[in-house]
């Protein structure tokens, strides 16, 4: 029998989670409604800003490539024999996560947040489609405008999540571990506030991820993508 709530189980299943509604995301900034937004909206500077440092080589492909490297080849969703090596590799991915728990939470923020944003859009484009009143499409055109920020913004933070347990899978030196682990604790910092203001406060959303993206941690971290 496959285990269902083991750290193992739980983490494969939210990164794909992740990675898929990245894909939708990534969708979503091509879309007309975003493309206007975009060119219509008064962008900040604080926007532009948060944009340009959060700008790196890291596509939905590369997250996928690293998600390979990091957690083992075993399928939980078929009825196919779970086998003995199976099982191993699960108990030693288990040991491996219960030292990344920071990392774990952050992916399941970011599948929350995700998930949440991917309804707020349907909404607010539903909003611009239909012809709402001129206060509803207002604020569904600034939630469209941020879409290419948000989408760079969970890209980073799931880079963050994953980048530290491979850091943990490989035995890296000490300091780009404790790097590691405090972009991912400013990961979730970040996209707790980024995502709980978003449909309140979109330029307190901003803010937070221009700190965010200014902030040494993070810095550290782009630059291993180069």
């Amino acid at each position: 029998i496959r285990p269902a709530f083991s750290y193992a189980a739980i983490m494969t299943r939210e990164v794909e989670v992740v990675l898929e509604k990245l894909v939708d995301l990534d969708n979503t900034v091509t879309t007309e409604q975003v493309l206007m937004a975009s060119s219509s909206a008064n962008m900040s500077s604080q926007y532009s800003k948060a944009l340009s440092l959060l700008s790196c080589d890291l596509d939905v492909p590369r997250l996928s490539a690293l998600k390979e490297r990091v957690v083992p080849t075993y399928d939980y969703e078929t009825a196919s024999i779970w086998s003995v090596s199976d099982v191993y590799k699960e108990s030693g991915f288990n040991t491996e996560l219960a030292q990344c728990r920071a990392a774990c939470a952050l992916i399941n923020d970011l599948a929350l947040a995700l998930s949440q944003m991917s309804d707020t859009l349907v909404d607010a484009m539903a909003t611009l489609n239909n012809g709402g009143d001129r206060r509803q499409c207002k604020k569904a055109t600034r939630l469209c405008s941020v879409v290419p920020l948000a989408l760079q913004l969970y890209k980073v933070a799931a880079y963050a999540a994953l980048f530290q347990i491979e850091t943990k899978k490989t035995g890296v030196q000490k300091e780009t571990s404790t790097d590691a682990m405090k972009a991912v604790e400013r990961s979730r910092m970040c996209i707790s506030t980024f995502a709980t203001m978003l449909n309140t406060n979109i330029d307190r959303s901003v803010k937070a991820a221009t700190d965010y993206a200014s902030s040494k941690a993070i810095m550290s971290l782009i630059k291993t993508l180069q």
